[in-house]
This record gives C-alpha cells, structure tokens and sequence, in this order.
C-alpha cells in the first residue's frame, strides 16, 4: 500500500439522526468507501445541544456490524464541547 495514502484522515462531522439504526450501520458505506481505498476514516457523530453551548458526541456503537478491516481503521472520538466554537 502506497506510503502516503496509509498518513491520510478523513474526519467527519455529523449530526445525530434519531431512527432505528446504530451509527455504524449509518456510516458504514462511508468508511468503506474510504478504507478500501487505504484511508483512515474519524466519525464524531453530534447531538443536538440540549443545554446552552453545549454538544454531546455520540460514540460509535455495534462495530461488530463492520468486518476487521474496517475496525482497524475507525477512530471513535467522543467530544463534549461544540468544535464549531
């Protein structure tokens, strides 16, 4: 695998969706996408603020719905402030 593609990070910024599916059956095509292609995908999946100022960053739940690979290169970050500030 190409050296430079292995350094590359996507990182995306998404809002909560309320529905019957987990996030990693939501983003799964997504990272697919991605990993097949030898990127690092970062998911921070985002709430609505339920007080002033503040967001809440959903972890990524049930990987086990995603295969190894895909594992092995999704980043689970969980923030409590609003990155946009």
């Amino acid at each position: 695998m190409d050296k430079e593609k292995e350094d590359i990070e996507v990182i995306f910024i998404v809002s909560h969706i309320r529905d019957n599916t987990t996030p990693a059956e939501r983003y799964k095509s997504l990272i697919r996408g991605f990993t097949e292609q030898g990127i690092n995908v970062k998911i921070i999946e985002f709430d609505y603020p339920w007080k002033e100022n503040t967001w809440m960053g959903h972890e990524i739940e049930n990987v086990d719905v995603l295969d190894d690979q895909l594992k092995d290169r999704l980043t689970i970050v969980e923030p409590t402030l609003n990155p946009f500030q």
